[in-house]
């Protein structure tokens, strides 16, 4: 591998206050530019096995039989306040946490036993934002065969266990998905937690010899300061729980109120895909049939992000033998346009979709469409009646990544770029992690380690926005002569896998741009003239 050599332009470091502010500051932190751009001009992507990574080998051997549940979910973050993002690894038996060593940004130190409270139990996914007010990130850790557990933070990077404390201890529920966002507006980030049921009666009902048994029930907790109580009759239900596999709080409105999108497994035989309208103060209406978005299918991963620059997120979602691109119409409003986008899985050897997200791997300003693929490790008998059944699970199944062209058409690219990974893949996450401008992917594979796929950087622009609070919600938008290109800080639902850090976007070939940053609750700062190729801050 090519030793990458960045040079930062100390010149352009310090804080300056530009356009109308409402009162926040912008810091810049220096220009960053690739060595020999000319020669990287074209994206690829290649694995590294950095430092400790190594010691997660053993990680595979902690599940003795794995399955579509545990351990699928994979958090990036800056946990201990160094400027290095760290990674937290959910497994079958002790958790893992990985730190950042500075000096090589993809060098990590196993810190499991330093940092993390003991258990032994099956981590699912990670949830990571900040519980409690205090201004660093917690971990709220969604388990199966064991009640799910919230991690605070010390300040420093040493958690405690502090579920019962927060009044968000319960049974255990089989627990899929977190995801954090403030349904009141009160600056409490509250909680949704969705729950699945793996019992011998479900393996039954897959093969059409017994029905669905109702699934574990899903469960929203209002914060109050830290501490929770469970507001989760004020969701409306159906006669059975959904056997929810990962939802995410969004404003689809554009009423500055967090709305809240439900992806459910089975849903053809149990509850469709779910949409819970915010009225503002927390009480929720279903506006599903409305919004175009209650698909019928194996629900499994969520990916978000304005694709078609209307100031609303459109939604991809994933399943069994189909992935759905819906875009929004307007507030409330979606509509399918996976094949006519040319976003169909369209392989025989890709089938069984799982984490989703929509992300501009190629920094030229359009989103592009990342899922990850991977068996669902079922008996013999299973895959011959699934098989029979029309569906398809083969052993090896590569991840795809859907690049979108000048035209807003998606075109199959894993393969060409080295992200087509075959590996047992659940959730990733997308992340910058040694800061040269290129996106790189934490991916979870059930099989063994989680895998880190490093991006080369090439010469296209990009800009890498930290916002102070990094509240879930907030919305930052970056534009240049026509171009634009936005991200909002989302806290989980990538299936069960959460990144709390810089929003990344790329800008073509934008040598600066008008940077705009809003928060939730309709504060609003703009930039003018802000230089690209570098990471900024921006200060509330």
């Amino acid at each position: 591998m090519t030793p990458l050599v960045l040079t930062v332009l100390l010149a352009c470091n310090g804080r300056v206050d530009t356009g109308d502010t409402g009162g926040a500051s912008l810091e810049l932190h220096g220009v960053v530019t690739c060595a020999d751009p000319s020669a990287r001009d074209e994206l690829a992507f290649e694995r590294v096995v950095p430092g400790d990574w190594a010691s997660l080998e053993e990680t595979s051997d902690h599940m003795p039989q794995p399955n579509q549940l545990s351990g699928g979910g994979v958090g990036v973050a800056d946990l201990d306040g160094d400027g290095l993002l760290d990674v937290y690894v959910p497994i079958w038996g002790q958790d893992r946490l990985l730190m950042g060593v500075a000096g090589d940004r993809l060098d990590f130190i196993d810190e499991t036993s330093e940092r993390l409270p003991p258990e032994d139990d099956a981590g699912a996914g990670v949830a990571i934002a900040d519980s409690d007010g205090d201004g660093d990130l917690d971990l709220f850790i969604s388990q199966v065969y064991g009640p799910d557990r919230l991690l605070v933070n010390d300040g420093d990077g040493v958690f405690t266990d502090g579920t019962a404390a927060a009044g968000v201890a319960g049974e255990a529920w089989d627990s899929t998905t977190a995801s954090w966002g403030d349904l009141d507006g009160d600056g409490d980030l509250d909680l949704f937690v969705g729950a699945h049921n793996d019992t011998e009666e479900l393996g039954a009902a897959i093969l059409g010899e017994a029905d669905f048994p109702p699934a574990h029930p899903n469960r929203l907790y209002r914060n109050d300061g830290g501490v929770f109580d469970d507001r989760t009759a004020a969701l409306p239900s159906g006669d059975l729980e959904p056997y929810t596999f990962v939802a995410g709080w969004l404003d689809g409105d554009l009423d500055g109120d967090q709305d809240l999108y439900v992806v459910n497994d089975f849903g053809s035989s149990v509850v469709p895909n779910q949409f819970f309208e915010n009225d503002g103060a927390g009480a929720f209406t279903d506006v599903t049939a409305a919004t175009g978005t209650g698909a019928a299918h194996f629900g499994m991963g969520l990916g978000r992000g304005d694709v078609n620059g209307d100031g609303l997120d459109d939604l991809l979602v994933t399943g069994w033998d189909e992935i759905a691109l819906l875009f929004s119409d307007g507030p409330l409003q979606w509509h399918d346009v996976t094949v006519a986008r040319g976003l169909d899985v369209g392989t025989a050897d890709r089938h069984v979709s799982w984490g989703a997200d929509l992300i501009d791997v190629d920094n030229d300003g359009d989103l592009d469409a990342s899922v990850a693929f991977g068996f669902l490790i079922m008996s013999d008998e299973g895959l011959a009646a699934t098989e029979a059944a029309g569906h398809q699970d083969p052993r090896e199944q590569p991840n795809g990544l859907w690049l979108q062209d000048d035209h807003g058409d998606f075109e199959q690219a894993a393969e060409a770029l080295g992200l087509d990974h075959d590996g047992v893949d659940r959730g990733f996450v997308w992340a910058d992690l040694d800061g040269d401008g290129a996106l790189d992917q934490v991916l979870r594979d059930l099989a063994g380690p989680p895998v880190i796929l490093k991006g080369t950087c090439t010469d296209a622009a990009w800009i890498s926005v930290s916002v102070q609070p990094d509240v879930p919600g907030v919305r930052v938008e970056a534009s240049s002569e026509g171009f634009s290109a936005s991200r909002t800080v989302v806290a989980g639902s990538v299936l069960q896998s959460s990144y709390r850090g810089p929003l990344h976007l790329g800008l073509g070939d934008a040598e600066s741009v008008r940077l705009e940053v809003k928060w939730p609750d309709g504060a609003l700062a703009t930039f003018d003239n802000v230089p690209t190729r570098q990471r900024v801050t921006v200060r509330r």
